[in-house]
């Protein structure tokens, strides 16, 4: 005898009509998750089509067949001007890297010292004054040191000085928002570099130049 309530017996009967509740249920779970799905979607294409409507489409008179402001930011699409206007540019660095590799062909097979040398292009494709630049090779290995500077300072060929490392350390930190180093290479001197470093600022130039004349022993 037990002293609780008997649990009813389960049969096959009961078993498999639960069964059937059950499968019942998941399909009516399944449409609803159908239907949201739906939902949603015909949501995001209204969106869309909302916006594609408030485009203004020229019509062949010259109308337009909306008069809404287009809701699409076009602030940073490229233009056509855009691309132009980078090609354009690529195209001048490219004449200029052209024209650099040309002269320092020509500047490379120099060997006597009567011989003309091509005055070499800057990074902004200038070419020096003709008072600065020696008109032959003989005339480019008697630089003084003057001129020697002035060229280095042409061609942006000058290590940098303490003042200028010490611009250019609080551009890295974020002190400043510019090295502005251009007005410190202007003012370069020979006295500021010992025989040594004009020797090698010497053999730079000429690298640069394309010529093959250097002054420290076993340069390259």
């Amino acid at each position: 005898m037990s002293s609780g309530t008997e649990s009813p017996e389960l049969t096959l009967d009961k078993l498999a009509e639960q069964v059937t509740n059950l499968a019942g249920l998941v399909s009516r779970q399944g449409k609803v998750l159908s239907k949201t799905g739906e939902q949603v979607l015909e949501m995001q294409i209204k969106g869309t089509k909302a916006e594609v409507d408030a485009i203004e489409v020229p019509t062949l008179r010259g109308e337009r067949s909306k008069q809404v402001q287009p809701t699409v930011d076009t602030t940073d699409f490229v233009t056509n001007e855009d691309i132009v206007q980078l090609v354009g540019e690529l195209q001048g660095q490219l004449d200029i890297l052209e024209q650099r590799t040309i002269r320092r062909t020509v500047n490379s097979g120099l060997v006597a010292q009567d011989a003309i040398v091509a005055p070499q292009l800057n990074m902004d494709g200038l070419e020096p004054s003709p008072g600065t630049f020696p008109k032959t090779l003989g005339g480019f290995n008697a630089l003084t040191d003057a001129d020697l500077v002035d060229l280095c300072t042409f061609y942006d060929l000058l290590p940098p000085n303490e003042e200028q490392e010490q611009r250019m350390n609080e551009f890295m930190s974020g002190e400043a928002e510019t090295p502005n180093l251009e007005d410190l290479r202007i003012g370069a001197k020979p006295e500021d570099y010992d025989q040594k470093e004009l020797d090698s600022l010497f053999d730079e130039l000429a690298r640069y130049i394309g010529v093959r004349s250097r002054r420290t022993e076993g340069a390259w």
